[in-house]
């Protein structure tokens, strides 16, 4: 995971089957940061919720983090393993090293476990995965956006709450770049559901490129909750990969962030 101006992007793991977690974070030296209690977890993808800050409650340095999953299906913790398929997006430095960019999320190129050509391979087997989901129903806790034409695609961003409280949005663009922060405070909130507009401008006031996104609930003991669950009306393939349309939200979703099928 990387840590960037007190923003931390990249962490996530998949689970085949419901099960407790524990996840362990360590600097570059080894040494273990923090460790972060899940509790139960069902199956599917998840996104690690860490604030950026070590086992006393103090700020990290800005830099790159590794994390190991621990799951408990009722026989003694075990390592998971932790996997992402993707187009690599590009190449970003830390430290001098070098991280090749796939989906958002910085990988080491050492770690990497399979390499395919994408303009040799015809992508049957892929497409026909797809079009299988087409018509049904899925859930997924991890949205993407998509920024089309300068324009953001579908609905407000959406995001659950146990209670009203000060959270803070943030948009990662697909290099795990922070490019939006929208604060809301206890007035702009409540429990259950939430919604927030963005117009597709960033920070610095101009209009962000073309591409995908996708974003962050920070609260004030953690992060919330982004699920989604609708209708697959189509496939949109863009840069080498694929994504479900859901419905007229204009929100996409990777194959491997599917939580649940209807």
């Amino acid at each position: 995971m990387n840590v960037e101006e007190g923003s931390v992007s990249g962490g996530f793991y998949n689970l085949r089957q419901p099960a407790e977690i524990m996840i362990t974070i360590t600097d570059t030296q080894g040494k273990t940061i923090k460790t972060l209690y899940e509790g139960q977890q069902n199956s599917g993808s998840h996104i690690i919720s860490w604030d950026g800050t070590d086992n006393g409650g103090k700020a990290v340095l800005d830099g790159s983090y590794k994390y190991t999953v621990l799951a408990n299906t009722g026989y003694g913790y075990a390592n998971i393993p932790s996997s992402v398929t993707g187009k690599v997006e590009g190449i970003t430095y830390n430290n001098d090293k070098p991280y090749l960019v796939v989906q958002g999320v910085l990988l080491d190129p050492k770690s990497l476990t399979a390499v395919q050509d994408i303009d040799n391979n015809n992508g049957s087997d892929s497409s026909q995965s797809a079009l299988n989901y087409l018509g049904k129903t899925i859930s997924s806790n991890s949205p993407l956006v998509l920024v089309e034409n300068g324009a953001v695609s579908g609905d407000d961003l959406t995001f659950n709450l146990e209670s009203a409280q000060n959270v803070t949005l943030k948009i990662y663009n697909a290099s795990g770049e922070a490019v939006k922060s929208i604060a809301l405070t206890l007035d702009d909130t409540s429990g259950g559901k939430n919604s927030v507009q963005w117009n597709g401008v960033s920070d610095s006031g101009y209009q962000v490129p073309d591409g995908l996104y996708y974003y962050t609930i920070n609260t004030e003991s953690g992060y919330a909750k982004t699920p989604v669950s609708q209708e697959v009306s189509g496939i949109k393939y863009m840069n080498g990969s694929q994504y479900l349309v859901l419905d007229n939200s204009g929100r996409l979703i990777a194959l491997s962030a599917i939580t649940g099928i209807n």
